[in-house]
């Protein structure tokens, strides 16, 4: 395979736009990262609420609420 020597302009050019792929994904995973946040956090409050839910059959205390 033969190299083709790039312009300055076009070396520059791949070099902005290997940069924003760079902050693109690094964007990308920190949404992410985000979304699973929230998830766990999601499912920490349910399940709070299920044993409060519980907590509060057992002492005669029951409140119907749909999760």
């Amino acid at each position: 395979m033969a190299t083709i020597p790039l312009s300055t302009g076009a070396r520059a050019l791949l070099t902005h736009c290997q940069a924003r792929l760079d902050v693109d994904l690094s964007a990308r995973n920190a949404a992410a990262r985000a979304v699973e946040q929230d998830d766990n956090a999601l499912g920490r409050a349910q399940q709070a609420a299920r044993r409060e839910l519980q907590s509060r059959a057992v002492r005669g205390r029951t409140v119907d609420v749909a999760l």
